[in-house]
């Protein structure tokens, strides 16, 4: 993600994510921390991948419209649900967690991989998970 893989690299951040406050691409999958100014990490990420996953279950974009409208909609946490008749609630949750306002409290990728409603999806598709402790 990352704006489309053009990244600056300005330093490390507590976790030794690289830290970056280049921005490039469109507001839609801009995470809250940016709309602040502040750098974003892998958690930003987290963020613009639960943009992505509700996009692809709703076929529309979970936050859309001109520019100042996203960016307040996405400030304010003002978010869509999913169709709960075509999708079971896991999916909604998955959403929900990773469309936290506060990159702390978003999953990183290994704690992603172990949500239930990935690991089924995974081991449907045949998958390996590689490394990944359970």
């Amino acid at each position: 993600m990352h704006s489309f893989n053009i990244l600056q690299k300005l330093g490390k951040g507590t976790f030794g994510e690289t830290k970056t406050q280049t921005f490039i691409g469109t507001a839609n999958y801009l995470a809250p921390e940016m709309c602040h100014g502040k750098p974003y990490n892998t958690k930003s990420d987290i963020w613009s991948l639960g943009c992505i996953l509700y996009e692809l279950c709703a076929l529309e974009r979970m936050f859309d419209g001109p520019v100042a409208n996203v960016v307040y909609s996405i400030s304010t946490g003002r978010k869509k649900l999913i169709n709960s008749s075509l999708y079971e609630t896991g999916v909604q949750y998955l959403v929900e967690v990773m469309l936290q306002l506060e990159p702390a409290n978003r999953p990183d990728t290994v704690s992603l991989m172990k949500f239930p409603v990935l690991l089924q999806t995974m081991y449907t598709l045949g998958v390996t998970l590689g490394c990944i402790k359970f």
